[in-house]
């Protein structure tokens, strides 16, 4: 029994929390020795905002008063993250996560059952990653967004036609890629993406909107309307999975079993040995085909309750903050003065440090490293420093323009370098000057060469991967 946390709700995600004490309702009030709280209660009704709403209002009735609780959260729609977000300071933390965003992480995060990049792609390949999202569903949706976290490779470095491709096929492609491009507009716009409709075998393209700058996002969309069992997506998929060009993951998100199924059946000889994800209803991982096929929307067990995920990001912070007071990596981290350091910091900050924390795998992979061979980046040269250290920056871009962030326009450029202490004044109004390609960094307000940032954090991955081995080995 663990006496200081509690489970409060009714989902089925709660079962996999053996040994605690789990409420099926609201309490009236907490114990005082509670210092742990998991919110999640199935899903009700027609409108997931308000229920998440009404979840909210709750919480934060039953909170009031108290200081220094860590609150996990079920939310079921994509729009409720914001709710808890103008909570940071409140003197509790609040972690508010997704089913859909769990498994997304389940499947293609660290330790995850695909490894996107497969061994690895390197600073000399010339192959591209590509997933192909059958389904734009919200599914699908997390299965990108947790691609956008860690997809990054040293190869865009050398060649910045090598972008990692993400590509949606259905049958209304066009209106949701709208949708998705409205939403996160401010990524799209520095974006290459196209729409593609075979029906009448029209495409439009866009290319990013960038102001005499060098291009930095290493990611591009396509939006392909139509149906998977055509035999012109059968034959472009069947170019995809076999180009050398390509390491090509597949997965059929429909929100209808049945027709998942269907199109993998119809779809099985075109993806010959690449990886393809299915939904189905069970738990169980199917082989079929000589394919993996991997369930996902199963009930529970898709979440960090552990919070290893947190623990990284405290010390990827803390390794931050220091190189940001000192100028250089700290030789070690302090864990008690990182958990303070973590308890005034904002949302955003928070999931930009874990952020990081789950990119470690992939880049170990680009440089022909095990995943948890961290140790070797210590005798790491130079070059290869500062080609994690570009990869890095191109991945905080990507994270950065996801969170709403642009680049500036030019007459706000020629502001901030006039005067270098407005840059917090612009980025508070969603303008950062950051964004732009890693060769073309200048200094921050406190006259430190930003790029240090992504050095020091590279060369930080033992000491913050050491750091949380030995505290889970203490613990243990």
């Amino acid at each position: 029994m663990t006496p200081h946390k509690l489970a409060i709700g009714n989902h089925p995600v709660l079962e996999s929390l053996s040994g605690l004490p789990v409420l099926p309702d609201w309490p009236e009030t907490l114990a005082p020795e509670i210092q742990e709280i998991i919110v999640a209660f199935r899903p009700e009704g027609d409108n997931p905002f308000l229920q998440d709403t009404i979840c909210f209002r709750r919480l934060e009735n039953l909170l009031e008063g108290r200081k220094h609780l860590l609150c996990q959260v079920l939310i079921h729609s994509r729009h409720s993250a914001r709710l808890y977000n103008r909570l940071s300071e409140s003197g509790n933390e609040f972690i508010p996560f997704s089913l859909e965003e769990g498994w997304g992480r389940t499947l293609f995060g660290p330790g995850g059952l695909v490894h996107l990049d497969g061994n690895g792609i390197g600073y000399s390949d010339n192959r591209c990653l590509h997933l192909v999202l059958f389904g734009m569903t919200t599914a699908a949706e997390a299965l990108a967004m947790q691609t956008l976290r860690t997809a990054h490779f040293p190869n865009y470095v050398r060649d910045h036609s090598l972008r990692t491709r993400i590509t949606w096929v259905d049958s209304q492609a066009l209106n949701r890629g709208k949708e998705f491009v409205a939403r996160h507009a401010a990524l799209m716009d520095a974006s290459y993406y196209r729409f593609v409709d075979l029906e009448r075998e029209e495409i439009h393209t866009h290319r990013p909107a960038l102001e005499n700058q060098e291009e930095f996002v290493d990611t591009e969309w396509e939006f392909v309307q139509g149906h998977p069992w055509t035999a012109e997506i059968r034959a472009k998929l069947g170019f995809w999975a076999q180009s050398s060009r390509w390491r090509t993951v597949t997965a059929f998100a429909y929100p209808n079993d049945e027709q998942n199924l269907d199109a993998f059946k119809f779809l099985g000889n075109a993806l010959k040995d690449t990886p393809a994800l299915v939904r189905v209803k069970d738990d169980t991982l199917i082989r079929a085909a000589g394919l993996a096929v991997i369930p996902f929307g199963m009930p529970g067990g898709f979440h960090d309750f552990d919070l290893t995920r947190r623990d990284m990001g405290i010390a990827v912070n803390a390794v931050y903050e220091s190189t940001s007071e000192s100028g250089s990596v700290p030789p070690s981290i302090d864990w008690d003065d990182a958990r303070n350091r973590w308890q005034v910091i904002s949302s955003a900050n928070r999931l930009a440090s874990m952020d990081f924390a789950d990119s470690i795998g992939v880049k170990m992979r680009s440089m022909g490293l095990q995943e948890d061979d961290w140790d070797t980046l210590y005798g790491m040269d130079a070059p290869s420093i500062r080609q994690l250290s570009e990869v890095e920056h191109n991945r905080w871009s990507i994270a950065t323009l996801l969170s709403g962030m642009r680049p500036p326009t030019e007459d706000e450029k020629r502001q901030i370098e006039r005067d270098p202490s407005l840059r917090p004044r612009f980025k508070a109004r969603g303008v950062h000057y950051d964004l732009r390609a890693f060769s073309e960094l200048r200094t921050d307000e406190k006259g430190l060469d930003v790029s240090l940032y992504d050095v020091a954090l590279t060369r930080a991955i033992p000491l913050i991967a050491n750091t949380i081995y030995k505290l889970k080995k203490a613990h243990d």
